[in-house]
């Protein structure tokens, strides 16, 4: 699967009021056939090319606690990503414990 933008929306929905099938418009975009039926219908509901959001999760900030805790452990320990996770969870395990 690509990504579409909208040079290629614009291009499904003219493929699409020249009369191209949905088959060949989704082989050559590289897309599902259900998602130029959503595309072209979403076209033709609202009169307008269709504007995709930015996909994926969104980001959430990392904070300088988080940041000082991963180089703090990654200074102590020199180990790689997997197991600094694993030490700073059994370390911050035990600090909530113990402040409870």
């Amino acid at each position: 699967m690509v990504k579409l933008d909208e040079d290629r929306i614009r291009w499904i929905i003219k493929c699409k009021e020249e009369g191209k099938k949905n088959a060949d418009i989704a082989r050559i975009q590289k897309i599902s056939i259900r998602r130029v039926q959503q595309i072209y219908s979403w076209y033709q509901k609202n009169k307008m090319v269709p504007v995709l959001r930015k996909p994926g999760r969104p980001t959430r900030p990392v904070t300088e606690q988080e940041i000082r805790v991963v180089r703090d452990a990654h200074k102590r320990y020199r180990a790689n990503a997997l197991y600094l996770q694993r030490y700073i969870y059994k370390i911050h395990d035990k600090q909530e414990n113990a402040s409870k």
